[in-house]
Protein backbone atom coordinates (compact mmCIF):
# COMPACT_ATOMS: atom_id res chain seq x y z
CA UNK A 1 0.00 0.00 0.00
CA UNK A 2 1.06 3.22 -1.15
CA UNK A 3 1.65 5.78 1.33
CA UNK A 4 -0.62 8.25 -0.01
CA UNK A 5 -3.29 5.93 0.13
CA UNK A 6 -2.19 5.42 4.19
CA UNK A 7 -2.57 9.22 4.64
CA UNK A 8 -5.56 9.15 2.61
CA UNK A 9 -7.16 6.34 4.91
CA UNK A 10 -5.90 8.42 7.99
CA UNK A 11 -7.39 11.43 6.82
CA UNK A 12 -10.94 9.32 6.35
CA UNK A 13 -10.66 7.82 9.71
CA UNK A 14 -9.91 11.10 11.42
CA UNK A 15 -13.05 12.43 9.49
CA UNK A 16 -15.55 10.08 10.44
CA UNK A 17 -13.83 9.83 14.45
CA UNK A 18 -14.72 13.76 14.52
CA UNK A 19 -18.15 13.19 12.50
CA UNK A 20 -18.68 10.69 15.50
CA UNK A 21 -18.05 12.82 18.26
CA UNK A 22 -19.94 15.38 16.52
CA UNK A 23 -23.13 13.24 16.25
CA UNK A 24 -22.35 12.12 19.90
CA UNK A 25 -22.66 15.67 21.58
CA UNK A 26 -25.44 16.29 19.12
CA UNK A 27 -27.28 13.24 20.62
CA UNK A 28 -26.21 14.26 24.18
CA UNK A 29 -27.59 17.78 23.33
CA UNK A 30 -30.85 16.44 21.65
CA UNK A 31 -31.18 14.42 24.72
CA UNK A 32 -30.91 17.30 27.71
CA UNK A 33 -33.07 19.42 25.57
CA UNK A 34 -36.07 17.07 25.38
CA UNK A 35 -35.55 16.20 29.72
CA UNK A 36 -35.54 20.11 29.97
CA UNK A 37 -39.02 19.75 28.07
CA UNK A 38 -40.09 16.92 29.81
CA UNK A 39 -39.05 18.73 32.91
CA UNK A 40 -40.63 21.91 31.99
CA UNK A 41 -44.10 20.22 31.15
CA UNK A 42 -44.15 17.86 34.18
CA UNK A 43 -43.73 21.29 36.47
CA UNK A 44 -46.42 22.78 34.45
CA UNK A 45 -48.43 19.68 35.16
CA UNK A 46 -48.24 19.54 38.82
CA UNK A 47 -48.63 23.36 38.93
CA UNK A 48 -52.05 22.64 37.33
CA UNK A 49 -52.43 19.40 39.57
CA UNK A 50 -52.00 21.66 42.34
CA UNK A 51 -54.58 24.18 40.96
CA UNK A 52 -57.01 21.82 40.51
CA UNK A 53 -56.54 20.50 44.02
CA UNK A 54 -56.84 24.43 45.55
CA UNK A 55 -60.07 24.86 43.30
CA UNK A 56 -61.49 21.94 44.46
CA UNK A 57 -61.00 22.80 48.11
CA UNK A 58 -61.74 26.57 47.88
CA UNK A 59 -65.54 25.04 45.96
CA UNK A 60 -65.59 22.27 49.20
CA UNK A 61 -64.89 25.09 51.10
CA UNK A 62 -67.51 27.56 49.78
CA UNK A 63 -70.25 24.82 49.77
CA UNK A 64 -69.17 24.17 53.91
CA UNK A 65 -69.80 27.58 54.50
CA UNK A 66 -72.95 27.85 52.63
CA UNK A 67 -74.38 24.75 54.29
CA UNK A 68 -73.40 26.23 57.57
CA UNK A 69 -74.92 29.45 56.00
CA UNK A 70 -72.32 31.76 56.87
CA UNK A 71 -72.69 34.36 54.12
CA UNK A 72 -74.03 32.47 51.78
CA UNK A 73 -73.89 35.41 48.87
CA UNK A 74 -70.49 35.47 48.68
CA UNK A 75 -70.02 31.77 49.72
CA UNK A 76 -71.82 31.21 46.25
CA UNK A 77 -69.87 33.75 44.53
CA UNK A 78 -66.48 31.50 45.73
CA UNK A 79 -67.94 28.34 44.80
CA UNK A 80 -68.72 29.34 41.41
CA UNK A 81 -65.40 30.70 40.66
CA UNK A 82 -63.62 28.18 42.26
CA UNK A 83 -65.72 25.98 39.45
CA UNK A 84 -64.28 27.67 37.14
CA UNK A 85 -60.84 27.07 38.29
CA UNK A 86 -60.96 23.97 38.53
CA UNK A 87 -62.96 23.88 35.00
CA UNK A 88 -59.39 25.19 33.75
CA UNK A 89 -56.77 22.76 35.42
CA UNK A 90 -58.67 20.12 34.18
CA UNK A 91 -58.28 21.69 31.30
CA UNK A 92 -54.31 22.39 31.94
CA UNK A 93 -54.13 18.81 32.54
CA UNK A 94 -55.57 17.15 29.92
CA UNK A 95 -53.12 19.85 27.80
CA UNK A 96 -50.03 18.85 29.60
CA UNK A 97 -50.07 15.36 30.83
CA UNK A 98 -49.43 12.45 29.32
CA UNK A 99 -52.99 9.68 28.17
CA UNK A 100 -53.08 8.93 32.12
CA UNK A 101 -53.74 12.60 33.02
CA UNK A 102 -55.70 12.81 30.01
CA UNK A 103 -58.24 9.64 31.41
CA UNK A 104 -57.86 11.25 34.59
CA UNK A 105 -59.29 14.14 33.77
CA UNK A 106 -62.11 12.81 31.53
CA UNK A 107 -63.17 10.38 34.47
CA UNK A 108 -63.06 13.16 36.74
CA UNK A 109 -65.25 15.54 34.91
CA UNK A 110 -67.78 12.75 34.08
CA UNK A 111 -68.52 11.96 37.62
CA UNK A 112 -67.95 15.07 39.19
CA UNK A 113 -70.78 16.72 36.43
CA UNK A 114 -73.32 14.61 38.54
CA UNK A 115 -72.06 16.81 41.44
CA UNK A 116 -71.75 19.50 39.64
CA UNK A 117 -75.12 19.65 38.55
CA UNK A 118 -76.74 18.98 41.74
CA UNK A 119 -74.60 21.65 43.55
CA UNK A 120 -75.44 23.89 40.90
CA UNK A 121 -79.43 23.20 41.36
CA UNK A 122 -78.66 23.52 45.43
CA UNK A 123 -77.21 27.07 44.81
CA UNK A 124 -79.85 28.02 42.27
CA UNK A 125 -82.61 27.84 44.68
CA UNK A 126 -80.76 29.39 47.41
CA UNK A 127 -79.92 32.26 45.26
CA UNK A 128 -83.45 32.25 44.87
CA UNK A 129 -84.05 32.15 48.38
CA UNK A 130 -81.64 34.63 48.85
CA UNK A 131 -82.91 37.43 46.27
CA UNK A 132 -86.48 36.99 48.20
CA UNK A 133 -84.96 37.59 51.58
CA UNK A 134 -82.74 40.97 50.08
CA UNK A 135 -78.86 41.32 49.97
CA UNK A 136 -80.00 42.97 54.11
CA UNK A 137 -81.29 39.74 54.96
CA UNK A 138 -79.28 37.43 53.43
CA UNK A 139 -77.29 36.25 56.80
CA UNK A 140 -81.07 35.69 57.78
CA UNK A 141 -83.12 32.72 56.73
CA UNK A 142 -86.19 31.60 57.55
CA UNK A 143 -86.91 28.17 58.53
CA UNK A 144 -88.95 27.62 55.55
CA UNK A 145 -86.03 27.95 53.58
CA UNK A 146 -83.55 26.32 56.19
CA UNK A 147 -85.90 22.82 55.48
CA UNK A 148 -85.93 23.11 51.69
CA UNK A 149 -81.31 23.75 51.56
CA UNK A 150 -81.96 20.81 53.99
CA UNK A 151 -83.82 18.84 51.56
CA UNK A 152 -81.09 19.87 48.89
CA UNK A 153 -78.31 19.12 51.05
CA UNK A 154 -79.57 15.86 51.00
CA UNK A 155 -79.67 15.45 47.31
CA UNK A 156 -75.74 16.46 47.55
CA UNK A 157 -74.92 13.88 50.17
CA UNK A 158 -76.84 11.49 47.72
CA UNK A 159 -75.00 12.25 44.81
CA UNK A 160 -71.74 12.14 46.61
CA UNK A 161 -72.35 9.16 48.07
CA UNK A 162 -73.16 7.48 44.88
CA UNK A 163 -69.59 8.98 43.11
CA UNK A 164 -68.30 7.22 45.82
CA UNK A 165 -69.60 3.75 45.01
CA UNK A 166 -68.88 4.21 41.41
CA UNK A 167 -65.28 4.85 42.73
CA UNK A 168 -65.65 2.15 44.59
CA UNK A 169 -66.96 -0.05 41.76
CA UNK A 170 -63.74 0.72 39.89
CA UNK A 171 -65.84 2.83 37.58
CA UNK A 172 -63.34 5.79 38.19
CA UNK A 173 -59.93 4.23 38.56
CA UNK A 174 -58.42 5.98 41.31
CA UNK A 175 -54.49 6.15 42.12
CA UNK A 176 -53.31 3.67 43.79
CA UNK A 177 -52.68 4.85 47.03
CA UNK A 178 -56.00 7.17 47.27
CA UNK A 179 -57.28 6.04 50.46
CA UNK A 180 -61.65 7.13 50.14
CA UNK A 181 -62.80 8.96 52.96
CA UNK A 182 -64.86 6.80 56.04
CA UNK A 183 -68.61 7.67 55.64
CA UNK A 184 -70.84 8.64 58.44
CA UNK A 185 -74.58 8.58 58.28
CA UNK A 186 -77.08 11.42 58.15
CA UNK A 187 -76.57 15.13 56.19
CA UNK A 188 -72.56 15.11 55.40
CA UNK A 189 -71.82 11.66 55.91
CA UNK A 190 -69.50 11.90 52.87
CA UNK A 191 -66.62 13.89 52.26
CA UNK A 192 -65.27 15.79 48.56
CA UNK A 193 -62.98 12.60 47.60
CA UNK A 194 -61.65 14.64 45.04
CA UNK A 195 -58.70 16.86 47.00
CA UNK A 196 -57.42 13.54 47.98
CA UNK A 197 -57.69 12.02 44.56
CA UNK A 198 -56.11 14.90 42.72
CA UNK A 199 -53.29 15.10 45.60
CA UNK A 200 -52.75 11.28 44.73
CA UNK A 201 -52.09 12.12 41.08
CA UNK A 202 -50.41 14.82 41.60
CA UNK A 203 -47.66 13.22 43.54
CA UNK A 204 -47.66 10.38 40.81
CA UNK A 205 -46.81 13.09 38.72
CA UNK A 206 -43.98 14.43 41.43
CA UNK A 207 -42.50 10.81 41.61
CA UNK A 208 -42.55 10.26 38.02
CA UNK A 209 -40.87 13.69 37.82
CA UNK A 210 -37.94 12.77 40.54
CA UNK A 211 -37.70 9.45 38.59
CA UNK A 212 -36.87 10.88 35.33
CA UNK A 213 -34.06 13.40 37.27
CA UNK A 214 -33.14 10.53 38.67
CA UNK A 215 -33.03 8.42 35.57
CA UNK A 216 -31.30 11.84 33.88
CA UNK A 217 -28.71 11.74 36.50
CA UNK A 218 -27.13 7.98 35.21
CA UNK A 219 -27.94 8.89 31.99
CA UNK A 220 -25.60 11.93 32.26
CA UNK A 221 -23.19 10.00 34.12
CA UNK A 222 -23.38 6.92 31.52
CA UNK A 223 -23.07 9.59 28.82
CA UNK A 224 -19.98 11.03 30.98
CA UNK A 225 -18.58 7.73 31.04
CA UNK A 226 -19.12 6.78 27.39
CA UNK A 227 -17.52 10.41 26.33
CA UNK A 228 -14.58 9.42 28.67
CA UNK A 229 -14.45 6.23 26.48
CA UNK A 230 -15.12 7.60 23.19
CA UNK A 231 -12.50 10.27 23.61
CA UNK A 232 -10.03 8.26 24.49
CA UNK A 233 -10.49 5.70 22.38
CA UNK A 234 -10.50 8.92 19.72
CA UNK A 235 -7.16 9.88 21.63
CA UNK A 236 -5.65 6.49 20.85
CA UNK A 237 -6.47 6.43 17.58
CA UNK A 238 -5.56 9.80 16.98
CA UNK A 239 -2.48 9.14 18.26
CA UNK A 240 -2.31 5.66 16.30
CA UNK A 241 -2.98 7.54 12.77
CA UNK A 242 -0.62 10.09 13.50
CA UNK A 243 1.83 7.80 14.42
CA UNK A 244 1.10 5.75 11.24
CA UNK A 245 1.00 9.05 9.55
CA UNK A 246 4.50 10.14 10.82
CA UNK A 247 5.77 6.67 10.13
CA UNK A 248 4.43 6.61 6.41
CA UNK A 249 5.43 10.06 6.17
CA UNK A 250 9.04 9.36 6.97
CA UNK A 251 9.28 6.36 4.87
CA UNK A 252 7.93 8.85 2.19
CA UNK A 253 10.93 11.16 2.95
CA UNK A 254 13.38 8.39 2.45
CA UNK A 255 11.88 7.21 -0.94
CA UNK A 256 11.95 10.63 -1.93
CA UNK A 257 15.50 10.98 -0.99
CA UNK A 258 15.86 8.04 -2.52
CA UNK A 259 14.60 8.92 -5.48
CA UNK A 260 16.48 12.04 -5.75
CA UNK A 261 19.72 10.53 -5.11
CA UNK A 262 18.85 8.22 -8.11
CA UNK A 263 17.59 11.26 -9.91
CA UNK A 264 20.95 12.90 -8.76
CA UNK A 265 23.38 9.99 -9.62
CA UNK A 266 21.68 10.37 -13.19
CA UNK A 267 22.30 13.66 -13.97
CA UNK A 268 25.51 13.82 -12.00
CA UNK A 269 29.28 12.94 -13.40
CA UNK A 270 30.45 10.39 -10.77
CA UNK A 271 34.12 11.62 -11.17
CA UNK A 272 33.66 15.41 -10.61
CA UNK A 273 30.57 15.56 -9.07
CA UNK A 274 29.57 18.00 -12.03
CA UNK A 275 26.35 17.49 -13.91
CA UNK A 276 26.96 15.40 -16.77
CA UNK A 277 25.81 15.93 -20.44
CA UNK A 278 22.43 15.09 -19.91
CA UNK A 279 21.90 17.27 -17.00
CA UNK A 280 23.58 19.95 -19.33
CA UNK A 281 20.95 19.02 -22.47
CA UNK A 282 17.77 19.21 -20.23
CA UNK A 283 19.05 22.62 -17.95
CA UNK A 284 20.39 24.20 -21.35
CA UNK A 285 17.36 23.77 -22.87
CA UNK A 286 15.35 24.95 -20.22
CA UNK A 287 17.65 27.61 -19.41
CA UNK A 288 17.42 28.91 -23.05
CA UNK A 289 13.98 28.76 -23.25
CA UNK A 290 13.53 30.74 -20.07
CA UNK A 291 15.88 33.30 -21.15
CA UNK A 292 14.38 33.80 -24.41
CA UNK A 293 10.89 34.27 -23.20
CA UNK A 294 11.76 36.72 -19.96
CA UNK A 295 14.35 38.55 -21.94
CA UNK A 296 17.02 37.58 -19.54
CA UNK A 297 20.86 37.20 -19.87
CA UNK A 298 22.39 33.69 -20.45
CA UNK A 299 25.82 32.93 -21.30
CA UNK A 300 27.53 29.40 -22.20
CA UNK A 301 31.16 28.55 -21.61
CA UNK A 302 33.00 25.94 -23.59
CA UNK A 303 36.22 24.54 -22.00
CA UNK A 304 38.44 22.04 -23.50
CA UNK A 305 42.04 20.68 -21.09
CA UNK A 306 44.98 21.18 -23.46
CA UNK A 307 47.22 18.30 -23.53
CA UNK A 308 45.08 15.83 -21.41
CA UNK A 309 45.13 13.17 -23.57
CA UNK A 310 48.54 12.98 -23.55
CA UNK A 311 48.57 13.33 -20.28
CA UNK A 312 46.42 10.25 -19.45
CA UNK A 313 48.09 8.37 -22.31
CA UNK A 314 51.29 8.73 -20.41
CA UNK A 315 50.28 8.84 -16.80
CA UNK A 316 47.82 6.69 -16.99
CA UNK A 317 43.72 7.31 -16.34
CA UNK A 318 44.53 7.45 -12.76
CA UNK A 319 46.81 10.73 -13.16
CA UNK A 320 43.97 11.66 -15.84
CA UNK A 321 41.29 11.35 -13.43
CA UNK A 322 43.17 13.67 -10.70
CA UNK A 323 43.59 16.33 -13.24
CA UNK A 324 40.12 16.11 -13.77
CA UNK A 325 38.92 16.37 -10.27
CA UNK A 326 40.93 18.92 -9.73
CA UNK A 327 39.77 21.20 -12.29
CA UNK A 328 36.20 20.60 -11.48
CA UNK A 329 37.19 21.83 -7.92
CA UNK A 330 38.82 24.81 -9.59
CA UNK A 331 35.44 24.85 -11.44
CA UNK A 332 33.12 25.34 -8.42
CA UNK A 333 35.61 27.49 -6.52
CA UNK A 334 35.31 30.09 -8.89
CA UNK A 335 31.69 29.68 -9.48
CA UNK A 336 28.97 32.05 -8.53
CA UNK A 337 25.40 31.22 -7.43
CA UNK A 338 24.19 31.94 -10.92
CA UNK A 339 26.72 29.48 -12.36
CA UNK A 340 25.45 25.92 -13.87
CA UNK A 341 28.97 23.80 -14.17
CA UNK A 342 29.04 20.57 -16.24
CA UNK A 343 31.11 17.76 -17.45
CA UNK A 344 29.85 17.25 -20.75
CA UNK A 345 32.62 15.22 -22.23
CA UNK A 346 36.13 13.04 -21.31
CA UNK A 347 37.90 16.65 -21.20
CA UNK A 348 34.96 19.01 -22.12
CA UNK A 349 33.30 21.32 -19.47
CA UNK A 350 30.70 23.72 -20.01
CA UNK A 351 29.08 26.48 -17.60
CA UNK A 352 25.73 28.53 -17.92
CA UNK A 353 25.93 31.56 -16.07
CA UNK A 354 22.57 32.82 -16.06
CA UNK A 355 21.81 37.09 -16.17
CA UNK A 356 25.98 37.65 -16.28
CA UNK A 357 27.26 40.10 -19.10
CA UNK A 358 29.86 39.10 -21.22
CA UNK A 359 32.41 40.97 -19.48
CA UNK A 360 31.39 39.12 -16.27
CA UNK A 361 31.52 35.71 -18.37
CA UNK A 362 35.23 36.38 -20.00
CA UNK A 363 36.65 37.50 -16.38
CA UNK A 364 35.27 34.48 -14.66
CA UNK A 365 36.36 32.27 -17.06
CA UNK A 366 39.73 33.82 -17.51
CA UNK A 367 40.12 33.63 -13.92
CA UNK A 368 39.51 29.75 -13.82
CA UNK A 369 41.98 29.61 -16.95
CA UNK A 370 44.67 31.06 -15.19
CA UNK A 371 44.17 29.00 -11.77
CA UNK A 372 44.22 26.21 -14.27
CA UNK A 373 47.25 27.10 -15.74
CA UNK A 374 49.30 27.19 -12.10
CA UNK A 375 47.41 24.16 -10.69
CA UNK A 376 46.95 21.04 -13.20
CA UNK A 377 50.45 20.87 -14.22
CA UNK A 378 52.00 18.34 -16.65
CA UNK A 379 51.08 21.07 -19.27
CA UNK A 380 47.42 20.44 -19.18
CA UNK A 381 45.97 24.19 -19.86
CA UNK A 382 42.30 25.22 -20.63
CA UNK A 383 40.64 26.68 -23.58
CA UNK A 384 37.17 28.20 -23.90
CA UNK A 385 34.79 29.86 -25.64
CA UNK A 386 32.09 32.22 -24.65
CA UNK A 387 29.10 32.82 -26.53
CA UNK A 388 26.32 34.66 -24.85
CA UNK A 389 22.20 34.46 -25.96
CA UNK A 390 20.74 36.83 -28.22
CA UNK A 391 17.94 38.00 -30.89
CA UNK A 392 20.04 35.88 -33.23
CA UNK A 393 20.23 32.85 -31.25
CA UNK A 394 16.31 33.08 -29.83
CA UNK A 395 15.33 30.07 -28.19
CA UNK A 396 17.56 27.50 -29.81
CA UNK A 397 20.23 25.93 -27.74
CA UNK A 398 21.90 23.95 -30.52
CA UNK A 399 23.07 27.02 -32.36
CA UNK A 400 24.10 28.71 -28.60
CA UNK A 401 26.91 25.26 -28.43
CA UNK A 402 27.96 25.94 -31.97
CA UNK A 403 28.67 29.33 -31.33
CA UNK A 404 30.38 28.20 -27.96
CA UNK A 405 32.15 25.90 -30.20
CA UNK A 406 33.35 27.75 -32.69
CA UNK A 407 34.77 30.16 -29.85
CA UNK A 408 36.91 27.51 -28.00
CA UNK A 409 37.73 26.46 -31.73
CA UNK A 410 39.31 29.59 -32.13
CA UNK A 411 40.70 29.66 -28.59
CA UNK A 412 42.25 26.22 -29.69
CA UNK A 413 43.68 27.58 -33.13
CA UNK A 414 45.47 30.66 -31.71
CA UNK A 415 47.46 28.44 -29.68
CA UNK A 416 44.99 26.87 -26.82
CA UNK A 417 45.55 28.47 -23.08
CA UNK A 418 42.94 31.03 -24.28
CA UNK A 419 39.29 32.61 -23.57
CA UNK A 420 37.52 33.50 -26.68
CA UNK A 421 34.28 35.49 -26.98
CA UNK A 422 32.50 34.59 -29.87
CA UNK A 423 31.72 37.54 -33.01
CA UNK A 424 28.80 36.51 -35.35
CA UNK A 425 30.37 36.08 -38.83
CA UNK A 426 27.71 33.84 -40.48
CA UNK A 427 30.10 30.95 -40.51
CA UNK A 428 29.72 27.30 -39.08
CA UNK A 429 32.49 25.39 -37.13
CA UNK A 430 33.27 22.49 -39.60
CA UNK A 431 32.08 18.84 -38.33
CA UNK A 432 34.62 15.79 -38.79
CA UNK A 433 33.67 11.83 -37.40
CA UNK A 434 35.70 10.79 -34.42
CA UNK A 435 38.03 8.28 -36.62
CA UNK A 436 39.04 11.22 -38.66
CA UNK A 437 39.71 13.18 -35.30
CA UNK A 438 41.76 9.97 -34.15
CA UNK A 439 43.58 9.53 -36.93
CA UNK A 440 44.95 13.40 -37.05
CA UNK A 441 45.74 12.69 -33.34
CA UNK A 442 48.15 10.12 -33.90
CA UNK A 443 49.49 11.89 -36.90
CA UNK A 444 50.63 14.82 -34.55
CA UNK A 445 51.66 11.72 -32.43
CA UNK A 446 53.95 9.74 -34.70
CA UNK A 447 54.94 12.61 -37.20
CA UNK A 448 54.79 10.35 -40.48
CA UNK A 449 54.52 12.39 -43.10
CA UNK A 450 56.27 12.74 -46.51
CA UNK A 451 57.94 15.36 -48.08
CA UNK A 452 57.61 15.90 -51.86
CA UNK A 453 58.77 19.27 -54.40
CA UNK A 454 56.87 20.47 -56.86
CA UNK A 455 59.16 22.84 -59.36
CA UNK A 456 57.94 25.98 -60.49
CA UNK A 457 58.81 27.25 -63.81
CA UNK A 458 59.92 30.97 -65.19
CA UNK A 459 58.33 30.92 -68.17
CA UNK A 460 59.83 33.72 -69.37
CA UNK A 461 63.55 32.29 -68.64
CA UNK A 462 61.90 28.50 -69.51
CA UNK A 463 63.88 27.54 -66.41
CA UNK A 464 62.87 26.01 -63.06
CA UNK A 465 62.72 29.42 -60.39
CA UNK A 466 62.09 27.08 -57.17
CA UNK A 467 60.23 24.09 -55.80
CA UNK A 468 57.21 23.98 -53.75
CA UNK A 469 57.38 22.14 -50.51
CA UNK A 470 54.35 19.67 -50.38
CA UNK A 471 53.37 17.25 -47.55
CA UNK A 472 51.72 14.41 -47.14
CA UNK A 473 50.22 12.21 -44.56
CA UNK A 474 50.85 8.35 -44.96
CA UNK A 475 48.12 6.45 -46.28
CA UNK A 476 47.62 4.29 -43.61
CA UNK A 477 45.84 7.03 -41.47
CA UNK A 478 43.35 7.08 -44.09
CA UNK A 479 42.88 11.34 -44.60
CA UNK A 480 41.45 12.74 -47.82
CA UNK A 481 44.93 14.87 -47.87
CA UNK A 482 46.36 17.62 -46.10
CA UNK A 483 43.84 20.09 -46.37
CA UNK A 484 41.57 17.85 -44.45
CA UNK A 485 44.36 16.86 -41.79
CA UNK A 486 44.93 20.37 -41.24
CA UNK A 487 41.01 21.30 -41.14
CA UNK A 488 40.91 19.00 -38.18
CA UNK A 489 44.08 20.19 -36.53
CA UNK A 490 42.52 23.44 -36.82
CA UNK A 491 39.46 22.09 -35.38
CA UNK A 492 41.21 21.29 -31.92
CA UNK A 493 44.10 23.90 -31.66
CA UNK A 494 46.76 21.82 -33.28
CA UNK A 495 47.47 23.56 -36.30
CA UNK A 496 50.74 24.76 -35.53
CA UNK A 497 51.96 21.56 -33.85
CA UNK A 498 50.90 19.97 -37.74
CA UNK A 499 52.69 23.15 -39.55
CA UNK A 500 55.65 22.55 -37.59
CA UNK A 501 55.76 19.10 -38.34
CA UNK A 502 55.48 19.14 -41.90
CA UNK A 503 58.07 22.30 -42.04
CA UNK A 504 60.78 19.71 -40.29
CA UNK A 505 59.94 17.01 -42.74
CA UNK A 506 60.25 19.52 -45.40
CA UNK A 507 63.67 20.94 -44.19
CA UNK A 508 64.75 17.29 -43.53
CA UNK A 509 64.69 16.50 -47.42
CA UNK A 510 65.08 19.44 -48.47
CA UNK A 511 69.29 18.70 -48.93
CA UNK A 512 67.97 17.49 -52.36
CA UNK A 513 67.21 20.51 -54.07
CA UNK A 514 69.85 22.37 -56.21
CA UNK A 515 71.29 24.62 -54.34
CA UNK A 516 70.27 27.93 -56.06
CA UNK A 517 67.10 27.03 -56.05
CA UNK A 518 64.23 28.90 -54.11
CA UNK A 519 61.97 26.96 -51.71
CA UNK A 520 58.03 27.48 -50.69
CA UNK A 521 57.27 26.29 -48.08
CA UNK A 522 53.50 26.67 -46.70
CA UNK A 523 53.05 28.29 -43.37
CA UNK A 524 49.12 28.43 -41.33
CA UNK A 525 48.16 31.75 -39.95
CA UNK A 526 47.47 30.03 -37.01
CA UNK A 527 51.58 29.47 -36.92
CA UNK A 528 51.97 33.23 -36.92
CA UNK A 529 49.70 33.87 -33.78
CA UNK A 530 50.84 31.07 -31.70
CA UNK A 531 51.84 31.42 -28.30
CA UNK A 532 55.52 29.61 -29.68
CA UNK A 533 55.56 31.29 -32.96
CA UNK A 534 58.76 33.51 -33.39
CA UNK A 535 60.60 34.57 -36.88
CA UNK A 536 63.78 33.88 -34.87
CA UNK A 537 62.59 30.57 -34.29
CA UNK A 538 61.95 29.89 -38.08
CA UNK A 539 65.58 31.33 -38.71
CA UNK A 540 66.76 28.69 -36.19
CA UNK A 541 65.20 25.84 -38.45
CA UNK A 542 66.93 27.12 -41.38
CA UNK A 543 70.53 27.42 -40.20
CA UNK A 544 69.98 23.56 -38.70
CA UNK A 545 68.78 22.97 -42.17
CA UNK A 546 71.49 24.81 -44.13
CA UNK A 547 69.56 27.32 -46.03
CA UNK A 548 69.73 31.11 -46.11
CA UNK A 549 66.72 32.77 -45.50
CA UNK A 550 67.15 34.63 -49.11
CA UNK A 551 66.04 30.96 -50.60
CA UNK A 552 63.32 30.28 -48.21
CA UNK A 553 59.75 31.63 -49.52
CA UNK A 554 56.93 31.46 -46.65
CA UNK A 555 53.62 30.85 -48.44
CA UNK A 556 50.83 31.75 -46.07
CA UNK A 557 47.31 31.07 -46.98
CA UNK A 558 44.50 33.63 -46.86
CA UNK A 559 41.92 30.72 -46.05
CA UNK A 560 41.74 32.11 -42.04
CA UNK A 561 39.89 33.91 -39.63
CA UNK A 562 43.29 35.45 -38.44
CA UNK A 563 43.00 39.65 -38.46
CA UNK A 564 44.79 41.01 -41.73
CA UNK A 565 46.93 43.45 -39.74
CA UNK A 566 48.24 40.11 -37.54
CA UNK A 567 49.32 38.16 -40.55
CA UNK A 568 50.75 41.62 -42.28
CA UNK A 569 52.65 42.45 -38.82
CA UNK A 570 54.37 38.87 -38.50
CA UNK A 571 54.93 38.57 -42.32
CA UNK A 572 56.92 42.26 -41.92
CA UNK A 573 59.06 40.49 -39.18
CA UNK A 574 59.92 37.59 -41.43
CA UNK A 575 60.74 40.10 -44.43
CA UNK A 576 63.01 42.49 -42.09
CA UNK A 577 65.01 38.82 -41.54
CA UNK A 578 65.69 38.64 -45.28
CA UNK A 579 63.01 35.59 -45.74
CA UNK A 580 60.48 36.24 -48.61
CA UNK A 581 56.79 36.19 -48.04
CA UNK A 582 53.77 35.05 -50.63
CA UNK A 583 50.21 35.38 -50.23
CA UNK A 584 48.09 33.36 -52.15
CA UNK A 585 50.82 32.58 -54.74
CA UNK A 586 51.37 36.02 -55.12
CA UNK A 587 54.86 37.35 -54.22
CA UNK A 588 55.24 39.65 -51.64
CA UNK A 589 59.38 41.01 -51.16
Amino acid sequence: MSPRIVSSLCGVALLALFVGLAAFAVRQQYDDRSFDRQVQRDGELIQAYADLQAASLKAEAAAYRLIAGADPANAIADYHAATDDADRSARAVAQRGSFGDLRFAADLAKFATPFSSTSTEYFDKLAQVLGETGAAGASVVSSADLSQLARLQALMDQSLAEMLDAMDSGQFRLPADVKLPPRTSGPGGAQNPFPAIIDAQARQVRERLTAAEEAQRKRQDATFRESLALYGAGSVLIVLLLAATISFARRETRSMAQIEDLRRAVNTDSLTGLGNRRWYEEQSRALVARAARLGERLVLVMMDLDEFKEVNDTWGHDKGDAVLRRFAEIMHGAGDPDCCLFRVGGDEFAMLLRRASDGEAYELTERIRRTAEVQLGNGVTVSAGIAALDATVGADELLLLQRADAALYEAKLRGRNLVITYEYDGHAAPLFPAVKLQAVRQLLLEGDIDAYFQPIWNLESQSILGYEALARPHARYELAGPQQAFDIAEHFGRAADLDRICRQRTLEAAGRLPDDALLFINLSPYTLTHHSFSALGLLQELRHAHLPPSRVVFEITERSRVAAETIAAAAAELQGYGCRVALDDSWVW
